[in-house]
């Protein structure tokens, strides 16, 4: 700024000054002068000259005054409103708010009454008191419907109630802006507000819609990239994984700089994990791990990644996946089910020595882990398919004592067969009987032992009640595997029933 204008400006401000002291220095020796009338018109003048040249100190000062001679007077609204003016464009706005209130109270039909009234609301949201300021603003919209400063009021309505976390009453009014103003429509801060509230609110597809509009409108605004961000979020609480996963990665195409962007990374492998999009899923990850190598979640990362590829078919990527976990992480909380899985791993990959010597690792280490008794069962199959029926019991009766779920449904099953290919028919008898007793929950396995059951009646001769077991399987079961057996079984005894009949006749 040039310094010469400046002094200029600062004489002709003191001038000012000079003149209006002079005047209110003079008043007093003109009143015995001057009538009364003059005396009130003068005063005012005063008040309201210093008032439009921006001396506010000495205009609250004179209005004061003013008003404390004449409280009847015809300008007396006018410099009452004045004085609350005065004292808002100093900042004064607990004084200002309160000259604004009696403003509100005592004048009722002045044409700027609902500037005054907006301006009352306006002093307590810059003291930040947001409740008040929502209270006094919460009449105007039905005290002043056609007011021009309507829309203006509900905009500060809004975010008071907003600061005050009270997001179903603040979108309401936001709404009603959007309705009755057409202008914000396309408003970019609204939408976001209505998304926010919506979110906060647990209505997240009317926070997808607000969010995806700005987005959509204004890509590259101040508020775009948070957008983007709540809307994928929006989408990950609604379920809707495979559109979040998407949207997340919009977020790091759009915004790769972004402070988010790690979370990004994150929740998009998340989100195709929930999915069940298993490639996806794997993809992310690795993209994840290779941007962020030292990432505070790198266990669980190398884990889900692991079991990605696992879920994948790509049992080689899996086993490597998991041993470099074992390696980074040797004391992760990760451990125990990486070598439970690096055990399921080898056995698809058909290597049945190194799967045994994971699972015995495991059982060696974590005895008393939830998977022990999958461990254990995992053992039995495999002594099981090796022939060794009672290294196989053994494991499965382990199971069975460790679990009361389905491994343990399978383990008892699966002793039962033990005893079935030994042609050990009671023994087996009773453990598919125990079956059911022991885990009656267990449908599917209980299916299963019923139908060895029947054919062990069958095999005595006892093709009667093999046939009930049969018939009642055949109503009962939904597994088409297991209704192929069991018609296969029923023809089967039908011939036998036949040649019985006829050996009967002859």
């Amino acid at each position: 700024m040039d310094f010469t204008s400046e002094l200029r400006k600062r004489a002709a401000f003191c001038r000012r000054l000079i003149l209006l002291l002079c005047l209110a220095c003079l008043l007093p020796l003109t009143v015995a002068a001057r009538p009364q009338r003059g005396d009130e018109q003068r005063l005012y003048l005063v008040g309201k000259k210093a008032f439009e040249d921006g001396l506010y100190d000495l205009a609250v000062l004179q209005l004061q005054k003013f008003l404390q001679q004449h409280p009847g007077s015809l300008w007396a609204a006018s410099a009452h409103f004045m004085q609350a003016e005065a004292l808002y464009r100093q900042g004064e706005y607990r004084r200002a708010a309160a000259v604004y209130e009696q403003v509100c109270l005592l004048y009722r039909r002045e044409s700027w009454l609902d500037r005054a009234w907006c301006r009352w609301g306006e002093c307590f949201f810059k003291l930040r008191e947001w409740e008040k300021a929502a209270d006094v603003w919460a009449g105007f919209p039905e005290r002043f419907p056609r007011s021009k400063l309507l829309e203006q009021v509900l905009l500060y309505q809004g975010e008071a109630l907003y600061r005050q976390k009270k997001y179903a009453r603040a979108r309401e009014i936001y709404l009603r802006l959007q309705q009755e103003f057409p202008a914000r429509a396309n408003d970019d801060s609204l939408d976001w507000r209505l998304g926010w509230c919506s979110y906060k609110l647990g209505d997240y597809r009317q926070a997808v819609r607000h969010f995806r509009a700005l987005v959509k409108r204004s890509p590259r605004a101040e508020l775009a990239a948070e957008s983007q961000w709540q809307l994928a979020g929006a989408l990950y609480r609604l379920k809707d994984y495979r559109r979040a996963a998407r949207e997340y990665l919009n977020f790091i195409l759009r915004y790769p700089k972004h402070e988010y962007i790690y979370q990004a990374y994150y929740y998009r492998a998340q989100a195709a994990w929930r999915a069940r999009d298993y490639p996806l899923a794997v993809k992310a990850l690795r993209q994840l791990l290779k941007a962020y190598p030292r990432s505070k979640d790198g266990e669980e990362l190398f884990f889900q990644l692991a079991k990605g590829q696992g879920f994948s078919g790509d049992y080689r990527g899996a086993v490597e996946s998991f041993q470099r976990l074992l390696e980074r992480y040797p004391r992760g909380k990760y451990v125990p089910e990486s070598i439970y899985d690096l055990g399921l791993a080898y056995l698809r990959l058909q290597q049945p020595g190194k799967a045994r010597s994971r699972f015995e690792e495991f059982l060696k280490k974590f005895p008393r882990h939830r998977l022990a008794a999958a461990a254990e069962l995992q053992l039995g199959n495999l002594a099981r398919r090796e022939g060794d029926f009672s290294g196989a019991m053994r494991y499965y009766e382990a199971a069975v004592k460790n679990s009361s779920g389905m491994v343990g449904a399978e383990a008892q099953y699966r002793l039962g067969e033990c005893y079935w290919e030994q042609k050990r028919l009671k023994e087996a008898e009773q453990a598919y009987r125990d079956l059911a007793l022991l885990y009656p929950k267990a449908v599917s396995w209980i299916n299963l032992a019923r139908f060895r059951s029947a054919q062990i009646y069958q095999r005595r001769g006892d093709f009667s009640r093999a046939r009930a077991i049969y018939e009642k399987l055949l109503r009962q079961t939904g597994d088409a595997k297991l209704k192929k057996l069991v018609g296969s079984q029923l023809e089967q005894l039908s011939k036998a029933l036949s040649s019985q009949a006829k050996r009967g006749r002859k």
